[in-house]
This record gives C-alpha cells, sequence and structure tokens, in this order.
C-alpha cells in the first residue's frame, strides 16, 4: 500500500464475560461485551468505546442500569466504577488515537470478602491505540548518472628518456 500523506491505521479490541458472580452474589452480571476501536490517517483521528455494554447488573440486591463513568458506594466497604472509558485523539501531525474501557471496577475502602482494603478488581478491561504511519519514501534519481572518478594520470619523472612522437608529453 502507498500512501501519499500519512498511512491510515485502524485497531479494535474486544472481549466478553458471562454470568459473573463477585464476593457471593453481592454484584452480579448477566453479560459483560466491552468494544474499543480507533482510528488514524492523513485527516484526521478518532476513538470509540460507545458500542461496550453490560446487561444484567445487579448490586446488593438491587438492579442497577449501568450508566457510563458512574461510581456508586457499596455499603461501607468500597466502590463501584460502571462502564469507565477514555478516548484520546490527537490531531497534530502524525495523527493518533487511543481508547480504553473498563466494564467494572471495584475498589475495596475496607476489608471484605476475604480481600484487604485497597484491593481493586477490574472485569471487562479493553484497550487499544493507532498512529498514523509516515508515508512510504522512495528514492528519488538523480538527474544524471554519478561521475566515474577519472583515471589518474601517470606520473613521468622529469628525467626519464623520452620515446619518440607525441605519446608521452
Amino acid at each position: 500500500m502507498e500512501c501519499e500523506k500519512l498511512c491510515p491505521i485502524a485497531a479494535q479490541a474486544s472481549v466478553g464475560a458471562l454470568s459473573v458472580s463477585l464476593f457471593g452474589g453481592e454484584i452480579t452480571i448477566e453479560s459483560v461485551d466491552m468494544r474499543a476501536s480507533v482510528a488514524a490517517g492523513s485527516a484526521n483521528a478518532s476513538g470509540n468505546v460507545s458500542a461496550s455494554s453490560v446487561n444484567g447488573l445487579a448490586v446488593l440486591g438491587q438492579l442497577v442500569t449501568p450508566t457510563a463513568n458512574v461510581v456508586m458506594p457499596l455499603d461501607d466497604w468500597g466502590s463501584l466504577e460502571l462502564l469507565g472509558s477514555l478516548v484520546e485523539a490527537v490531531q497534530e501531525p502524525p495523527r493518533s488515537a487511543k481508547a480504553a474501557a473498563t466494564a467494572i471496577r471495584v475498589k475495596l475502602i475496607a476489608d471484605h470478602g476475604g480481600l484487604a482494603a485497597g484491593s481493586m478488581i477490574e472485569l471487562g478491561n479493553v484497550f487499544t491505540a493507532a498512529t498514523a504511519a509516515p508515508p512510504a519514501t522512495t528514492p528519488v534519481p538523480s538527474a544524471k548518472p554519478p561521475a566515474k572518478p577519472s583515471a589518474p594520470r601517470p606520473v613521468i619523472p622529469p628525467d626519464a628518456p623520452r620515446e619518440p612522437g607525441k605519446s608521452i608529453p
């Protein structure tokens, strides 16, 4: 593939999970489908995680409708972040983009379920990145062929005998 400016680059990442249960059923999820995609080329760069989803989420016995980048408390022992994501795009050449998403992130502020305070559980992580490739370069042929080195003239000592004719100066 040859490109005149920057060659376009695209990347995708996905991960899924079914029937997840944490802390003896205190957090349950029917399904996780996380997707991230990025593209970078000569005109722009972009990233997307909007196709990601968490379905059938129940937290402490209550059904929860997942909303992106929402953090909710887990009683007095932690917090739950839903659909955390980050998308960055650089529009200056060479253009680039990266996208990351996490279905759920549980952070413990107290010991719970056999885990120590400060523990973190992440489920459904995706990350992808792309940077536009520089154009392929081909050497430009020069207008004239390179000059051949001239053969050195023989050095004739001044007192060398001269032959008749004009072949030797």
